[in-house]
C-alpha cells in the first residue's frame, strides 16, 4: 500500500511543480520585462 501511494504521488510531481512554478514564473517575468523597459 506504501508503495503504491508513493507512485502515485511521483506520477504526479510534475504536474503540482507546474501548478507551483507557473505563478513564480508570471511574477519573474513581469519583473523582467518591467526592469527591461526601465533600464533600456
Amino acid at each position: 500500500m506504501t508503495s503504491y501511494v508513493g507512485s502515485f504521488r511521483y506520477r504526479f510531481h510534475p504536474v503540482d511543480f507546474a501548478i507551483r512554478s507557473t505563478p513564480v514564473l508570471c511574477i519573474g517575468m513581469i519583473v523582467f520585462v518591467t526592469l527591461y523597459g526601465v533600464l533600456w
